[in-house]
């Protein structure tokens, strides 16, 4: 009894430092396989935290240098995340299904495949360090309570639907794209993304339900719609923070669009300075999209009047 006891001991600390190993293995280190990574993830009940990136992409090599790479970052891929870097080239399948479209891209899944956070663009390492402080300290106290939404069927389906049409929104406002009083950029002037998404009617939001994304204030009609939009903004916020893409692929310049001249395309909603521009896109909508990268809210000019 005694030598079995000893023998099962003996097994534990053998599966201890086994689990050790596995875990030293990719700690405080960047994977590149993404099976591996998502394996990883659920056996450690830990988020996977994928960035998305390509190797000709300005801003994702100033954010490898600058973010990625940094002491404190790695810190958090052996403490709170399993970390995996998915370049978009090689793997378009996953590109895809979370619905990536600018680079760099940012998606964190739960073990259990709940899409946690989707973010888009540059991000320095303070402001990417407090986003995931921030998902780690919810993803815990989801954990902890047992109250974690796992309804999100859809988010981690395979996006396999042919190449959709572009759709007009049913109803356009005859305004264009504004600053508030405070000099802060709002979206689609002030109308909820969430009921033109999914319903693609103009209900104006209020500033009682409001968030920024990529620094640009969004307002919703309705607390419901600002958790879904925080839930995943990259799916309902305007490509390119809502610059035309024609004049921004031809002439390298950020110009808002109107919310008179959208369109939608695979699901996405683009705003155009004019008619010409949205005809011109629709005609070759490809030709625009895969040349799309990234926009800051410091490189829009904004028009007269506006």
């Amino acid at each position: 009894m005694h030598h079995r006891g000893t023998t099962l001991k003996s097994a534990h600390l053998l599966a201890v430092l086994l689990a050790f190993t596995q875990q030293s293995a990719w700690a405080g280190s960047w994977m590149a396989d993404v099976a591996a990574a998502q394996k990883e993830s659920q056996r450690l009940n830990k988020p996977l935290l994928m960035h998305f990136y390509a190797d000709w992409c300005g801003p994702c090599r100033q954010m490898e240098g600058e973010t990625l790479s940094s002491p404190e970052v790695l810190r958090t891929l052996g403490r709170d995340f399993v970390g995996v870097k998915v370049n978009t080239d090689r793997y378009e399948g996953l590109t895809k299904q979370f619905n990536v479209k600018s680079l760099p891209s940012d998606v964190i899944v739960a073990p259990d495949g709940r899409v946690l956070a989707h973010t888009v663009g540059f991000q320095g390492k303070g402001d990417y360090l407090g986003r995931l402080a921030h998902i780690d300290s919810r993803f815990k106290s989801q954990e902890k309570t047992k109250l974690a939404n796992t309804g999100n069927e859809g988010a981690n389906s395979v996006g396999t639907e042919p190449l959709r049409p572009v759709h007009e929104p049913r109803s356009r406002p005859n305004e264009t794209t504004s600053r508030d009083s405070d000099a802060r950029f709002i979206g689609l002037n002030g109308y909820s993304p969430i009921a033109l998404f999914k319903r693609r009617e103009w209900v104006k939001g209020s500033r009682e339900h409001s968030t920024s994304h990529n620094g640009v204030v969004y307002l919703f009609s309705h607390p419901d719609e600002l958790a879904e939009f925080e839930s995943n903004p990259g799916k309902f916020a305007p490509r390119l923070i809502g610059c035309d893409p024609v004049v921004f692929i031809e002439t390298e310049r950020a110009i808002p669009g109107s919310t008179r001249f959208g369109a939608y395309f695979e699901g996405d909603l683009f705003l155009f300075v004019s008619s010409a521009t949205r005809d011109q896109f629709k005609q070759e909508p490809e030709k625009y999209v895969k040349k799309l990268t990234t926009v800051t809210v410091d490189q829009i000019e904004f028009r007269r009047g506006t």
